[in-house]
């Protein structure tokens, strides 16, 4: 158990640093947040006069900007593995392959971080908005438990693409939908009511249902939200494992790894 943690922490410390130097997860992590926030603040417009409602539309944009990361780092991971010729060596060696790409799911996801931090100083202090946590800890809570939701979808989506050859290019389609599906900027009680359903087996939906309860101070819908936002991340975490023994197995039979 200690040496598997000991490889998933190097792993992570690994992939941030590689992640750091492509200007598409640089963009994704640290601006794009910022922008989303702005753009979101300005559309509210006078509706949002109250800082709980500034702060639930800024903290959404850091959401989908956290998202956006998650799907440069994890969803291209497995091309940029093919492009540098370490997707056989990985897939050969003893540590499981869920492990090493866990750690590029937490790398990819961990500006999560910043994100919320840096949009709401840049509310506050850019765009000159009043900002308003009932509870910091349970914001604190709250975003932790997303950026493991997040990790966690991110390292499905890079186990369900692992033998696609043009795994970047599918993995970009589903930025726009979790938008939607996590309610991050658009309230899922304006949307069809198809579309709140399908939100209740999105574990980083719970995350920002979480958040937004941080920011009312609503401890009993944070409790809730929380819970099932863990559950589901765990259910998502056994869910990729459970999958991995089967890629694993088809890879080695087809030889389709190395294919680009």
């Amino acid at each position: 158990m200690i040496p598997r943690l000991r490889f998933l922490f190097t792993a992570w410390l690994f992939h941030l640093r590689q992640l750091a130097t492509l200007k598409l997860y640089i963009f994704d992590s640290v601006v794009l947040p910022v922008i989303l926030a702005t753009i979101a603040v300005r559309l509210v417009g006078a509706r949002g006069d109250d800082g709980g409602t500034i702060t639930t539309v800024a903290l959404g944009a850091a959401v989908m900007g956290m998202w956006a990361a998650t799907l440069s780092g994890a969803g291209g991971a497995i091309s940029r593995m093919r492009s540098m010729g370490l997707l056989e060596p990985v897939v050969a060696a003893p540590t499981p392959l869920a492990t090493a790409l866990a750690g590029n799911a937490l790398a990819s996801s961990t500006l999560g971080v910043y994100s919320v931090t840096a949009t709401l100083l840049w509310a506050r202090y850019g765009l000159g908005l009043p900002i308003t946590v009932r509870s910091p800890l349970m914001l604190v809570v709250a975003t932790l438990a997303t950026i493991a939701a997040t990790a966690a979808l991110g390292l499905l989506l890079s186990v369900s693409l692992v033998m696609y050859p043009r795994a970047q290019s599918v993995s970009n389609i589903f930025e726009y939908p979790l938008w939607i599906l996590t309610g991050a900027l658009v309230p899922l009680s304006l949307l069809p009511g198809w579309i709140g359903v399908a939100s209740w087996a999105i574990a980083p939906a719970w995350g920002v249902k979480a958040i937004q309860a941080s920011v009312t101070g609503a401890a009993t819908d944070f409790g809730v939200a929380t819970a099932l936002c863990v559950v589901i991340t765990c259910a998502y975490w056994a869910l990729s494992t459970a999958l991995l023994r089967s890629v694993e197995r088809l890879a080695r039979e087809r030889a389709t790894l190395p294919l680009s």
